[in-house]
């Protein structure tokens, strides 16, 4: 995927394909994206018709077209059925899998989202958080292959009673604003990680940790780890602007994925650090070296609140 804009359509009431382009219909105005430059589509709209001849261009160019539901969430994401040219190869080869390396694979996921849980408490009240800073740098150190100490869910109650309150849960069912804030956000990430790893031929209900046989997104649920301190900035940042699940506080959790960040030594724009993320994990599975899987760093984080 190479596009950098997250298209975001509310109250639409149609999507036609134009050559290589979408044609968005919109209370008597004509919209046109250029499919290249689309990185993700997010329709929050139940009376908006689609071509099927969009659909399949939007799936060719592997596009996360998310569809929301009556309650403006993410309930479907459209996923094509042929990533890669060689599905059947990295099929094979993803079911041959060791344990060994799942353990150590995630073992460094869970390092880094535990780093950069740390990150964002440093950057948004260190002074406030020294001993649960410590707290976490010394569970960082502690996390063993496939995490058989349970030190991730100690470093979440930590981290999340700092960031959002002792009082804070999170909650799936009777959810308030800041867990249904985190909850889209997180559905926004494992969506565009979903096409990311089709992209790279993975079946996304094999996952490296997640292993439940009602879940076709196990893969996507250990993935999109690192990632989740990124949507919780966005939430933190934006809980006292919003008592409800806006438009404005939707735009600001999709447009998480045009932030900027460190990566490998460059900036670079969140969405395509996933896309690399995925491809690294792919080649380190099958050789046991993680070193190759660097950290997103969130404290080099930057949004462009214009987007």
């Amino acid at each position: 995927m190479g596009g950098y804009q997250v298209v975001y359509l509310t109250e639409v009431e149609k999507i036609k394909l134009r050559l290589d382009s979408i044609v968005i219909y919109k209370k008597g105005e004509e919209l046109q994206f250029l499919l290249s430059d689309i990185s993700m589509i997010v329709n929050d709209g139940l009376n908006t018709t689609i071509s099927s001849r969009a659909l399949s261009k939007i799936s060719e160019y592997n596009i996360p077209f998310i569809i929301c539901d009556e309650k403006h969430l993410p309930v479907s994401t459209l996923v094509p059925l042929y990533g890669s040219a060689r599905v059947s190869k990295y099929l094979k080869e993803q079911i041959k899998w060791t344990e060994k390396n799942r353990g150590n694979c995630w073992k460094k996921i869970l390092i880094q989202k535990t780093t950069n849980q740390r990150l964002l408490l440093e950057s948004i009240g260190g002074i406030n958080f020294q001993d649960e800073i410590e707290s976490l740098r010394k569970y960082e150190e502690e996390i063993v292959p496939h995490d058989y100490t349970s030190k991730e869910g100690v470093c979440a109650k930590i981290y999340f009673n700092c960031i959002f309150g002792k009082e804070f849960r999170r909650k799936r069912e009777n959810p308030d604003i800041t867990n249904i804030a985190l909850n889209y956000g997180y559905s926004i990430l494992r969506s565009y990680i979903s096409n990311a790893c089709v992209g790279q031929g993975l079946h996304t209900s094999l996952g490296i940790h997640h292993k439940s046989e009602y879940n076709e997104l196990n893969l996507c649920d250990d993935l999109i780890e690192q990632f989740r301190p990124f949507v919780d900035y966005i939430v933190y940042k934006n809980q006292k602007t919003y008592k409800y699940l806006t438009v404005g506080f939707k735009r600001e959790l999709i447009n998480v994925l045009n932030g900027k960040v460190m990566y490998k030594k460059r900036k670079m724009v969140l969405s395509n650090v996933i896309d690399d993320y995925v491809r690294t994990i792919t080649s380190s599975m099958k050789t046991g070296d993680f070193e190759e899987m660097k950290l997103a760093s969130i404290d080099t984080f930057e949004v462009d609140d214009d987007k």
